[in-house]
């Protein structure tokens, strides 16, 4: 944790009561003491000073100040997923908020695992507390905003950015497209990630007609987590920034 995050329900009108564990890393991992001052961040409004004053068995009870309210990055950076193994999903959805991934979609491909789509993580919003450890990593406040669906023709209805990379083992590498990005000065962008199995012929041809561009990333096969870091890193190298 590089930055604490402070959400609605930890507010009682005054002050935020914090349990669990973040209570546990303020003490055990920062060893805060009662009266001291540390930063924080108010869930997708601003970014502050939190004031340890007051801590029970159950509890740490914080003042918060804010300094600076939320700018909207300039870049926005949309991920379509397909449904991916419970413990890869926290993963994706942890580095999207780390390093500002505006928008994620998870919808079904035609080589999806039908049961990734039962995970818990889609019962109550329990996704978004996975979200929550990847804004404290990469001390943001803005959590991105997550939709799913499990009907095989959603896609059909997407509108993908103008500038939309099918993540594509038979795909051009990023910098092959350098100079179209370069003429086209968009700040909207979409990453297209596919199942563990593999993209099939008619999944690649749906989404080369709607405009996406395929791109290799590695000559190596890698996990679906990997695949993303290394897109959005490539993307930060040839923009210059992801903010």
């Amino acid at each position: 944790m590089n930055l604490l995050i402070l959400e609605p329900q930890e507010f009682d009108g005054k002050n935020y009561h914090i349990t669990g564990r973040k209570k546990e890393h303020i003490l055990a991992v920062w060893k805060l003491k009662q009266g001291e001052d540390f930063p924080a961040g108010k869930l997708n409004e601003s970014y502050g000073i939190a004031k340890f004053i007051h801590k029970s068995n159950s509890e740490i009870i914080l003042d918060y100040t804010p300094l600076r309210t939320l700018k909207k990055s300039t870049i926005s950076i949309q991920v379509y997923s397909a449904f991916q193994r419970p413990q890869t999903t926290k993963k994706l959805l942890q580095l999207c908020a780390t390093c500002g991934v505006r928008k994620i979609l998870f919808f079904p491909f035609d080589k999806s695992e039908k049961a990734y789509e039962t995970s818990s993580l889609w019962k109550n919003k329990a996704y978004e507390q996975e979200l929550i450890l990847g804004l404290e990593q990469g001390k943001r406040v803005e959590m991105p905003i997550v939709e799913y669906s499990f009907n095989l023709k959603q896609k059909i209805n997407f509108q993908f950015p103008q500038i939309c990379f099918l993540l594509d083992l038979e795909g051009k590498r990023i910098f092959e497209y350098k100079n179209f990005l370069d003429t086209k000065k968009n700040n909207h962008f979409g990453l297209i990630l596919g199942p563990e199995a593999g993209i099939t012929k008619k999944d690649r041809e749906f989404f080369i007609q709607k405009g996406t561009l395929p791109l290799n990333l590695s000559n190596n096969i890698l996990r679906s987590e990997f695949a993303l870091a290394f897109a959005l890193s490539q993307l930060e190298l040839v923009l210059g920034s992801l903010d």
